[in-house]
């Protein structure tokens, strides 16, 4: 029931997208043709918004209870009629015609900051690549509260504690998320131990999904599962006060996790997440799945998936002779490829075995967990004067490290179009960007290899985009998730994006120095 809204030329080109998120049942363009309405939300509750066609701002005209769609304006363009449903469950016991005033002529900007043109409008009241965050996630700033819950099933069942469960993956997690946040997120968890046995199997409440797909989690597939989950903990648990429930599942058979809707007990509303929800090729031990929480938990604070669903956006590169790796940054996966040699010994990976021997290889897939530094401003864990918005056509920048910033400038940010910006951040050997041994699902010591290079990232933003559509890229990205060398410029490198040209022109070894010039 939901799209995204654009608008073209009669002739097909000039395509531009303005929001995402939006009802398919009513648009409506002003009689000037400066505006279109429309109803963003669920079934259960909606509003209508006007956005400003040439410079994609919007305006929320409705904020009442209940689903409002399907609007339409009048002749003179200062109002607008919608429908208003009202349900009792299931059933719809009336349908009437409200009319709301839309004479304003200019609508207003969401963003009260004054890097409003920096501060892209994002999908409404859905995880986002831009601005606001949806009203439904908690504060991501102060004390977070995470109901922790362990749940098996008959055809796949633990068979160590849960406490052993809970110590390979939550110290990692709570530790991520208040390192990330610099101390701003203080996540508490409440821990209900003993494994529930479900009273259907795996495959009664997950289609058959392995740790190797990258496909978009189906919203309703476990909604059954966390009512039983719930409803077997609550007797011997209290929820109260918690802001949201993980569902962590085996370790040893599943891997990946997933996170939407949300789910009531004790009289807390609690976003739903899980940790290990796809099937592992064979049966382990207990293995670290804190990093996969963390990334879930970020879905409950509003923050969008960055990597593609499927093979609709992006294919592994198959060309003949050529070696490529896949690198991704931030806990939520912006992901490209980039060639390189065979034996490149920046990308060293060292494998040790359950039977004690060592192989040591050239990683094809490299992982930078340090949270993007736009990510961290959308969460409000950057403060506006930590962020540069640049809209004069030459300005420097000097850049500290996102990792362990100080207090000068973590991001420099250019506005693009509406809905669009550039971004640039500097990227050390600090941190999550550190080289982090792990134990594979078969048991394997691996070593992977540290950030080849340190220096600047470089990426675009296009906020009306939803999850697995992309919406940062890598700067150089050639259409199909390419680029032409490990994407971090160093001092004397440059890339030129959307009319400007971004270049590094200094590094201090503290600080990055990016000179951004527009082109044209």
């Amino acid at each position: 029931n939901f799209g995204r809204l654009g608008v073209m030329d009669a002739d097909g080109s000039n395509v531009r997208f303005l929001r995402g998120g939006v009802r398919r049942d009513g648009l409506s363009w002003s009689p000037d043709g400066s505006r279109i309405a429309y109803a963003s939300g669920d079934s259960r509750e909606s509003d209508i918004y006007v956005v400003e066609v040439d410079e994609a701002r919007s305006l929320q005209v409705t904020n009442a209870a209940g689903p409002e769609t399907q609007p339409a304006w009048s002749p003179d363009g200062e109002r607008i009629a919608y429908g208003k449903h009202r349900h009792e469950g299931n059933r719809l016991l009336d349908f009437e015609i409200w009319i709301a005033d839309a004479s304003d002529t200019s609508v207003g900007d969401t963003a009260e900051s004054e890097h409003r043109e920096c501060m892209p409008r994002g999908l409404i009241d859905e995880v986002t690549a831009g601005f606001p965050l949806p009203t439904w996630a908690p504060d991501a700033i102060g004390s977070l509260q995470v109901a922790v819950v362990f749940a098996d099933f008959p055809d796949a069942q633990a068979t160590y504690s849960t406490q052993e469960e809970a110590d390979v993956g939550l110290p990692l997690m709570t530790r991520f998320l208040e390192e990330v946040s610099y101390g701003r997120l203080d996540v508490t968890t409440t821990v209900r131990h003993g494994w529930l046995r479900m009273t259907g199997d795996y495959s009664d409440y997950f289609s058959e999904r392995t740790t190797n797909e990258q496909v978009a989690p189906p919203d309703a597939e476990s909604r059954s599962l966390t009512r039983e989950i719930v409803a077997a903990a609550d007797p011997s648990f209290d929820f109260a006060g918690s802001d949201i429930v993980l569902f962590v599942l085996p370790s040893s058979h599943f891997g990946g996790g997933q996170a939407g809707g949300n789910i009531r007990a004790d009289g807390s509303l609690m976003q739903i997440t899980f940790a290990n929800t796809m099937t592992l090729p064979q049966q382990t031990s207990a293995r670290n799945w804190g990093l996969i929480a963390a990334h879930e938990v970020a879905h409950a604070l509003g923050l969008t998936d960055l990597y593609p669903y499927g093979d609709d956006h992006r294919r592994t590169p198959r060309t003949d002779g050529q070696f490529w790796v896949r690198t991704v940054f931030g806990r939520m996966r912006l992901e490209s490829y980039f060639p390189a040699s065979p034996g490149d010994s920046r990308l060293e990976e060292v494998r040790r075995h359950v039977d004690g021997h060592t192989q040591t290889a050239t990683a094809r897939h490299v992982t930078f967990d340090e949270m993007l530094a736009w990510s961290r401003w959308q969460l409000g864990w950057l403060d506006d004067d930590q962020v540069r918005c640049v809209t004069e056509s030459v300005a420097t920048v000097e850049l500290e490290p996102v990792a362990a910033p100080g207090g000068g400038t973590v991001m420099a940010v250019v506005p693009l179009a509406p809905n669009q910006v550039l971004v640039m951040e500097s990227r050390r050997r600090l941190g999550f960007d550190n080289a982090r041994p792990y134990t594979d699902s078969v048991g394997t010591r691996v070593t992977p290899p540290g950030l080849p290079v340190e220096g600047v990232l470089v990426y675009t933003v296009d906020a009306s985009l939803g999850a697995g559509d992309l919406p940062l890229k890598i700067a150089g990205d050639s259409g199909d998730g390419t680029v032409e060398d490990f994407p971090l410029l160093e001092a004397g490198d440059s890339v030129t994006v959307r009319g400007y040209t971004v270049s590094v022109t200094a590094d201090s070894g503290r600080t990055h120095t990016v000179t951004i010039t527009k082109t044209n």
